[in-house]
């Protein structure tokens, strides 16, 4: 979700990583181009559903003229952009253009685009795929999309121009590869199919794009090997058409030659590593044998910054190793058996050795490996007892290995292991409910070994006896990572009982698998509102897996609670009832049912239910059981027993269920009377148990439903006001709402204007119409500002030229006032009508007069304050009664 602090600064709660395709342009102002009609619009862009428009087909629909150079090459979409809901930001707008060619793919917009939800103009400007010449085919599609969840936006008055392609055509798909410490081989192609003549040029990165000729070369693909080891290159690469006409350089393409490592002469780097630091190393092996790295010492912040290890030439390589080993670099290795290593840094901001923060720098060798670590190494406990070790040797030809299983955190071994001639061992000498560490090296013979591959770790099952049941107690931490593995000793299915606990309810939950891992089926997860109290859950088969999902705070742990969880597993005598429990509501007179639908009832031939006041005995048979009235928003629980073995139950939770208001949908939206200030003819409204009203979402404020629903007349002078309130005097905790007013029916609707914080009263909502047909019914949509607190408001309509229509107060009487039955009204002139309605804005009773006075009898509201509207002729006075 995107909130809003109280300074209206607009927050991403969310991390995003946006990979921006930059595409250089070159003279395409000066080219000839044709641009295709505008599309006015607007197209709603709803995130995941991406919209595709056909812009040209394959047999050239849109008449696009013939390129003076046979294709064209380039293309530019402009488009207005606007929020529609979900509060996207303009810079996550992306566009695909496909061709006969390919597609072409924007993450996001050329220009225009921000990290905000304001209005703006995206441009994007691309190269197209391959040349595009209409007349062969003329297919031209975009696809267009929104990436942040639940978001949408309009994209409206889109134009497409396209540019003629120069006479010479670049060259694509350029890429480089590493061949050794002084040699690189470069490849491209020729989008056009018939150009095979080239220059190449390789300088010094930064050099920027060249100013000369370069290396001619004919077709696709060129080595050099004229560079020099551990230097930074930049590559171009443009077509020579002939008679002096060229395409443009393409590129840079940038890469690092390795560092040579002279088999027998380990090479050894002591590095002080900095804030932000972007160093990068590469290493290649002399004669193309595997290389190992191996960290001597080294300080690292443990927190925040990591080391990255690749094997290959650059970070496209497989990741050997990601992290900081807990702040100490110290005992690290990692084999490539490619005979590439490149190794660079993740450092944030703050915390290095640069800065003082650590006095030891890193210290690391490098060297040709005679015996390579085996890969893909698993670790998987197969019963209380035993576990599975499974790896692949990477060199193809070794098969003699050793392996270490030892207690969790013991660290990597100093001698030798288990021998084992084969990729995969199963032990079966481990200790139930134990957490492990396993290791694996190749043994290459004559005491020659490759670094210890680990650790991975497992734990392995509890076995639980049947008839013994296993109470375990235990005090979660932050950001947690323990897991439990159950296993009933004679195939039994398990039961795992919570006698208490405490539990962050926000943010932490806990999994609950049937199986002896998270790929069993899923028996809960949640936090049960913050106490894990009288959960209880079956297995169907004969292992419970359960594991924690702890953020970076309040937890037992750091002492936020006192109860530590406190759970029993035991073998399962029987199994329990299921049914299925629906809430019935009943508005109209402010309660509600719950329908108990047994479904099975298990191992019994009987079970109970109760509520906790009513309990049904003896029901032998599946159906429903209908239980109530209940009070709109009484909470309860329901809970089923197996009456031949109370050990099996099913509880319900926590069932509750509150009315929505009367004004949840547009179709019965309360009335507003509009008065000549906000004060006239206030009400109050409520959003609590308020639902999406399922018209379309108004594109402000962060709605994400629970609006309420109000109509307005507009007076004669053709300009109202709609605006909300606190209700602070009533205890609201609602303090920031959204407004759209609408025209059309519901259904329909059309939006005139959405609002957030236009009221002088803080994040309040206003709207101020001009210029409106007197007489129509507009609708108003009023949402609390993210949909996450509930409570009440206050909503008035107004228009300054109603104060000055209204009829003279000094000759109208109303009296008594309080009223306990009879209301008098007195006038110099005829009473047309009267009207009473509620807070609420609902109209409660309508009375004709036609003369100077009339009782209005009140006897059957309610106690309680009313507004009465007195009507004299086109004029119209209102006032507070309260009736007692």
């Amino acid at each position: 979700m995107r909130k809003k602090n109280n300074n209206k600064i607009t927050i991403r709660m969310i991390k995003k990583i946006t990979l921006l395709l930059v595409l250089f342009l070159s003279g395409i102002s000066l080219q000839a181009q044709y641009s295709f009609g505008t599309i006015a619009g607007p197209i709603v862009v709803q995130e995941g559903s991406p919209v595709t428009l056909n812009i040209n087909d394959a047999a050239n629909s849109a008449g696009v003229p013939t390129s003076a150079t046979g294709s064209y090459s380039s293309f530019q979409v402009t488009l207005d952009w606007s929020e529609v809901s979900g509060f996207p930001y303009s810079e996550e707008a992306q566009l695909t253009a496909t061709t006969a060619a390919g597609s072409v793919f924007f993450a996001t917009a050329t220009s225009g685009g921000a990290s905000s939800n304001s209005s703006t103009t995206l441009t994007f400007e691309g190269t197209f795929f391959g040349p595009y010449d209409p007349s062969v085919d003329g297919t031209l599609d975009l696809e267009f999309n929104q990436t942040y969840s639940g978001s949408s936006a309009n994209w409206a008055n889109i134009l497409v121009t396209i540019y003629e392609s120069p006479t010479c055509i670049d060259p694509n798909t350029f890429a480089a590869t590493i061949i050794s410490s002084t040699s690189v081989q470069l490849d491209w192609n020729d989008p056009t199919g018939f150009q095979n003549d080239f220059e190449y040029v390789i300088q010094a990165e930064g050099t920027g794009t060249p100013t000369g000729s370069g290396t001619p070369v004919s077709g696709f693909s060129v080595t050099d090997n004229s560079l020099t080891p551990n230097t930074a290159y930049e590559a171009y690469v443009r077509a020579d058409c002939g008679g002096g006409d060229y395409s443009s350089w393409v590129g840079p393409i940038t890469f690092t030659t390795p560092t040579e490592i002279v088999c027998g002469t380990p090479s050894n780097i002591v590095y002080c590593y900095d804030d932000n630091d972007t160093t990068t190393w590469s290493f290649i092996s002399s004669d193309g044998s595997p290389l190992r790295i191996t960290f001597n010492g080294g300080d690292i912040e443990s927190c925040c910054d990591d080391i990255l290890i690749y094997q290959g030439s650059d970070n496209t390589g497989t990741l050997l190793y990601q992290g900081n080993n807990g702040g100490d670099l110290t005992g690290l290795t990692f084999d490539s058996a490619s005979g590439l290593i490149y190794v660079e840094i993740d450092s944030d901001g703050s915390v290095s050795c640069v800065d003082g923060s650590f006095t030891t720098q890193w210290d690391f060798t490098v060297i040709c490996a005679t015996c390579v670590s085996p890969n893909s190494f698993t670790a998987t406990a197969l019963s209380p007892t035993s576990a599975q070790l499974d790896w692949n040797d990477p060199t193809g030809f070794q098969n003699d290995f050793e392996y270490v299983i030892q207690p969790q955190g013991t660290g990597i071994p100093t001698a030798n292991g288990t021998a084992v001639s084969s990729f995969s061992v199963t032990d079966n000498s481990l200790t139930s409910n134990t957490a492990y560490e396993a290791y694996v090296r190749a043994d290459c013979g004559s005491g020659n070994y490759s670094s210890w591959v680990g650790p991975v770790t497992f734990r392995t099952p509890a076995q639980i006896i049947c008839g013994t049941p296993l109470n375990t107690v235990y005090c979660y931490d932050n950001n947690d990572t323990t897991t439990w593995v159950f296993i009933s000793d004679d195939g039994s299915p398990l039961r795992i009982t919570f006698n208490g606990g405490d539990i962050e309810s926000c943010c932490d939950d806990i999994l609950i698998y049937d199986g002896t891992d998270n790929t069993g089926a899923l028996l809960y997860q949640g936090n049960n509102g913050g106490d894990l109290t009288g959960l209880t859950f079956d297995s169907t088969s004969d292992a419970i897996y359960v594991e924690i999902d702890s953020d970076g705070s309040v937890s037992c742990g750091d002492a936020s609670f006192s109860t530590q969880w406190d759970f029993t597993v035991t073998c399962a005598t029987c199994v329990n009832p299921t049914a299925i429990f629906a809430v019935i509501p009943d508005c109209n007179n402010t309660q509600f049912s719950v329908d108990v639908d047994l479904t099975d009832l298990g191992t019994a031939t009987s079970v109970s239910i109760t509520d906790g006041t009513t309990t049904l005995t003896a029901i032998s048979a599946t159906g429903v059981q209908t239980f109530g009235p209940y009070a709109e928003g009484a909470s309860l629980s329901f809970l089923i027993t197996n009456e031949q073995d109370g050990s099996c139950t099913l509880s319900s939770g926590t069932i509750t269920y509150t009315c929505p208001p009367a004004n949840d949908e547009c179709a019965n939206a309360t009335v507003l009377t509009p008065g000549g200030v906000f004060a006239d003819n206030a009400v109050i409204g409520y959003n609590t148990a308020a639902t999406d009203s399922g018209e379309t979402a108004p594109g402000c404020a962060l709605y994400l439903g629970g609006d309420v629903w109000y109509t307005v007349t507009v007076p004669a002078s053709g300009s109202i006001t709609i605006e909300t309130n606190n209700d602070s005097a009533n205890g609201s905790s609602v303090t920031d709402t959204g407004m759209a007013v609408y025209s059309g029916s519901c259904g329909s609707l059309t939006l005139i204007e959405c609002d957030d914080d236009d009221s002088a009263d803080g994040n309040f909502s206003l709207v101020a119409l001009t210029g409106q047909t007197p007489g129509e019914v507009l609708y108003v949509s009023v949402w609390e500002y993210a949909n996450d607190t509930e409570g009440s408001f206050q909503v008035s309509a107004y228009d300054a030229s109603l104060s000055a229509a209204s009829f003279g107060n000094n000759t109208f009487k109303a009296y008594p006032n309080p009223v306990k039955d009879i209301l008098n009204l007195e006038y110099s002139s005829d009473i047309t009508a009267v009207r009473v309605m509620n807070l609420l804005g609902q109209e409660v009773l309508v009375q004709k007069a036609n003369a100077a006075s009339t009782q209005v009898d009140m006897t059957s509201l309610a106690a309680g304050t009313y507004i009465v509207s007195v009507q004299v002729g086109d004029n119209t006075n209102t006032l507070k009664v309260v009736k007692q």
